[in-house]
């Protein structure tokens, strides 16, 4: 299921892009660490799921809902006698239309059912009514899981917190960088040609990145690349080979492989989920 880009806020300088919304199911063999790259909030619909994150352990039952910061890890794993289903959406948060805001929600945690019992009632309906076709259901979906998302920052009482006048200065320096990028995104881009649109020196250019944006040079690109290549398989129809090849990559392999370090799931299952969204 492909997404665009959300621009409902939380002030004027926030913007919302889901990237991935559907449904999982696991057995009792389940077991699952990861640190994802992207924020994540899981809805439980059946079973129990229990998840170890930051030194807290947490049982979540059915209606409880969980809110991941990104590059967060976490070990998440069930013991109900059925196994366990629950909804997952996938997103990032940005300052402006191009400067990735890193981990700019301070928000994560637990939140019980009864906290956003209308808000996952309206987002099951709408996953209900994208697998049945209705007119306008994908437009739907993607308001509900924003609406969900700025529900549990709202009831796990924080903010939408703006850069530090500090860093906005980073990331307004930046902004040639992230520009060279965005241009020259369908080939391979090194740190060196990078580092000299700001007449650095790489060791400091990837420092100053880093502090400013919250990943590394090649964990940015590499994200930016992952979401033109989910465009391109989802929206455009593209093989992986065709989409790795218009990203610069020229190993499918290797491509393949970053697809999933993204998104958890490899490029072919964009083709089997469009035949069956939430299976």
């Amino acid at each position: 299921m492909q997404f665009s880009t959300i621009h409902n806020s939380l002030d004027s300088q926030l913007e919302f892009e889901i990237n991935y919304c559907g449904m999982t199911n696991h057995d009792t063999t389940w077991l699952e660490e990861h640190a994802k790259p992207t924020y994540a909030v899981w809805v439980i619909e059946n079973g129990n799921v229990h998840i170890e994150y930051k030194g807290k352990k947490y049982l979540l039952n059915k209606g409880d809902a969980f809110f991941f910061r990104r590059e967060s890890h976490y070990k998440a794993w069930t013991d109900s006698k059925e196994g366990c289903s629950f909804m997952y959406i996938l997103f990032d948060v940005y300052i402006g239309r191009s400067l990735c805001a890193t981990d700019i929600l301070q928000t994560e945690g637990m939140l019980d059912s009864q906290k956003i019992k209308d808000e996952a009632s309206a987002i099951y309906k709408c996953l209900e009514n994208y697998k049945n076709n209705h007119p306008l259901a994908l437009l739907h979906l993607k308001y509900a899981s924003v609406y969900l998302i700025i529900k549990m920052i709202t009831e796990l009482r924080t903010e939408a917190i703006p850069a530090p006048k500090s860093k906005q200065d980073k990331l307004d320096n930046l902004k040639a960088v992230l520009m060279y990028i965005d241009k020259n995104i369908h080939r391979e881009i090194t740190v060196k040609e990078l580092a000299k649109t700001l007449h650095m020196s790489e060791k400091y250019f990837i420092t100053y990145f880093k502090n400013s944006i919250g990943l590394t040079p090649f964990s940015y690109i590499t994200s930016i690349k992952m979401k033109k290549a989910y465009e391109y398989i989802g929206a455009g129809g593209y093989s992986i080979k065709h989409a790795s090849e218009l990203l610069g990559y020229s190993d499918p392999y290797v491509f393949s492989k970053a697809f999933k370090r993204i998104y958890g799931f490899s490029p072919s299952r964009i083709h089997e989920t469009d035949k069956k969204p939430f299976n």
